[in-house]
Parts: structure tokens; C-alpha cells; sequence
């Protein structure tokens, strides 16, 4: 793949990672929020607003990077076979790590375990993940099972685009069964990000020389996806097609995709390399320390509603400056082996 669109990627992981980050920290439980004016309450509605979409787009970006990147590079079962074993080692090794790291916190802040037997833990790591955004792990080792059939379909264009569009198809008349759905409280999820993630490996079956390269016509797709967004965001709001939903979505992450040429991403900073630790810790640890410490400092204070977009923006500054320097000292101190345990060889 070019050095460049390699950091491309990186630099959208961790753009989107951020707006997980935002979008986790927009509750506003514990806060006493009062308004000047109209004006004043409009701010922070459309803040909220605007940060209501911020987890669909992200994990949209997340699916279609990922399914992406799996299938991209290889050829045969057996090559993706053994990206299967790879990706255990990167993606359930950690999930597992920080999983405990997780129950450890949560037992020494709340002082009681979050089970109460080998039944409740097995549920809560496979099941009920007490890091909620981890269940998008759990999601790609579910995804990536059926690798060795699909990647029969490399560089089949027609067969392959009719398979992407026959499950599309499917998805769209599926009907979740109920105990699934009452097993994993995530499952509904990863039907929403399926045709995303489904996205991502059509697209690598077929145009993963041209995407990992970005020899193509920018021009042209820009104007293509435009026009589709346009297109679809009318069916979805004017004519009620509301399953076109996930759609909308996909086709934005697209045409910010093709916005951008990769010329302009020649570096990849540390700083974009804690995407992963910011991901697996922001919502049980970070966001509630970071919560605790500003209500701490503010007590009962009423906060206008601008004061409160500002905060919620300076606390994502503090756990982003907060992330760079553990990821510095993980890089500095420990192990490159420990290091690819913890992270799964992301920084």
C-alpha cells in the first residue's frame, strides 16, 4: 500500500475515534444547566444535535476501513486463513487485556466485582462487554469467519457485485430473532453495520489495487457520490425511505474519503497512534475521571448552555493530551512485545 494512503487511513481512524470520544462525552447527567437566552440553549442544542450522528458515522468509517484492510492484500484461503489467526493476535489478545484492565478499575472505583460467578465473567466477556465500544471487536471476529469462501470472489467484478447486492438485498427484509437479540444487546448493531462493513470488502475484491494505490479518477467519483448522497438523502427524508438510513452514511464516509487526495498525508504522528488506547478506555475510564474531576471543580455551579460546549470540547482536549502521553510512555518504556499484546501492534 502507498506510505501515504497508509497514513490517510490512520489520520481518518483517529479523526473518528475522536467523534466516538465526543459523541460518549455529550451526556449531560450531573451538570446544572440553565440558559441566558435563546441563543445560548440553540448552541448547545446544535451541538448535541450535530454530535447525535458523530457514533454512526464513526463506526461507518471503522467497518468499511477494516473489511478494507482484511481483504485488500490478500488472494487465496489460505492467505486469509492465516490473516484470521493475525487477527486474533491483534484484535481478541487486547480486547481480553483490556476487558480485565476494565473489571480491575471498575472493582477498585465501585469496590465490588461486576460478576458474581464463571457464568456472569464468561458474559461479560463474550457477551455483555463491560467496555461497551469493545463489542466492534467482538463484531470483526464474527466478520471475518466466512474470509476463506469470500475471498473466492476476488476480482470477479460482476459475480461479486451481485453477491454485495443480493445481501443487501436480504439484510433489508431480514427480521432479528428474539433470543439472539436478547443474548448480545449489541447484535441489532452489527445488522445496522453490516452492509458498511460489506461495503469495505466489495470494494477489496475489487478495487484494492486502485483504492491502495489511489489511481483513480477523483474528479469523476466526487461528483458520483455527491450526486448518490443527494439522491439518497431525498428518498430517506421526503420519501420516507428510512432504511435507507445506514446507506446515507456509508456514502458520506466515501465522499469525505475522495475529498481528500492522500498527497497531502506524508507523515503519521504519534499523536494519531493513541486512537486505539482513546477507543478501549474513553468510556468506562476516562470520560467517568474526567467527568468526576470537572464536577468536582465546578460543584453545583450553573453552567450556561455555550459554557457547556466548551467544556465538553476542553475536556476532549485533556483526555486526547492525556492518551498522546501514555501512548509516549508505552512507546518509550515498555517491550515492543508487551506493547503488541496490549495494543495489537498499533503503536
Amino acid at each position: 500500500m502507498n506510505q501515504n494512503v497508509s497514513n490517510k487511513i490512520k489520520t481518518f481512524n483517529y479523526i473518528f475515534t475522536l467523534f466516538i470520544l465526543i459523541y460518549h462525552l455529550r451526556f449531560l447527567d450531573g451538570y446544572n444547566i440553565i440558559y441566558r437566552n435563546n441563543f445560548d440553549k440553540s448552541i448547545l442544542d446544535f451541538f448535541m444535535s450535530i454530535t447525535t450522528h458523530f457514533d454512526d458515522l464513526a463506526l461507518t468509517a471503522f467497518f468499511i476501513i477494516s473489511s478494507f484492510l482484511f481483504y485488500y492484500n490478500i488472494d487465496s484461503s489460505n492467505q486469509a486463513i492465516i490473516k484470521i489467526k493475525k487477527r486474533l493476535k491483534t484484535l481478541f489478545i487486547p480486547y481480553c487485556i483490556w476487558t480485565i484492565i476494565v473489571i480491575i478499575f471498575h472493582s477498585i472505583v465501585f469496590r465490588s466485582l461486576p460478576f458474581n460467578s464463571i457464568q456472569t465473567f464468561i458474559k461479560i466477556i463474550f457477551f455483555y462487554p463491560i467496555d461497551g465500544p469493545l463489542w466492534y471487536i467482538l463484531a470483526l471476529l464474527i466478520f471475518i469467519l466466512p474470509a476463506p469462501l469470500i475471498i473466492k470472489l476476488k476480482n470477479k467484478k460482476i459475480l461479486s457485485t451481485v453477491c454485495f447486492v443480493l445481501s443487501l438485498v436480504l439484510l433489508y427484509f431480514y427480521k432479528m430473532p428474539n433470543l439472539i437479540g436478547s443474548i448480545w444487546w449489541w447484535y441489532p448493531s452489527i445488522i445496522h453495520f453490516l452492509p458498511a462493513y460489506l461495503t469495505g470488502v466489495w470494494l477489496a475484491l475489487n478495487f484494492s489495487k486502485n483504492i491502495s494505490t489511489e489511481k483513480y479518477n477523483q474528479k469523476l467519483f466526487i461528483m458520483i457520490t455527491f450526486l448518490m448522497l443527494v439522491v439518497t438523502l431525498c428518498f430517506k427524508n421526503y420519501a420516507g425511505f428510512t432504511f435507507l438510513e445506514p446507506y446515507v452514511y456509508i456514502i458520506a464516509i466515501l465522499f469525505v474519503w475522495l475529498l481528500f487526495s492522500s498527497k497531502i498525508f506524508t507523515k503519521n504522528p504519534l499523536l494519531f497512534q493513541s486512537s486505539f488506547f482513546i477507543y478501549v478506555t474513553h468510556q468506562p475510564i476516562l470520560i467517568l475521571i474526567f467527568n468526576k474531576i470537572t464536577k468536582l471543580i465546578i460543584k453545583d455551579m450553573p453552567i450556561f448552555g455555550y459554557q457547556m460546549v466548551i467544556i465538553k470540547l476542553f475536556q476532549t482536549f485533556l483526555i486526547v493530551m492525556f492518551s498522546y502521553f501514555v501512548i509516549s510512555l508505552a512507546k518509550k518504556y515498555l517491550p515492543s512485545k508487551m506493547n503488541n499484546l496490549i495494543f495489537g501492534g498499533r503503536i
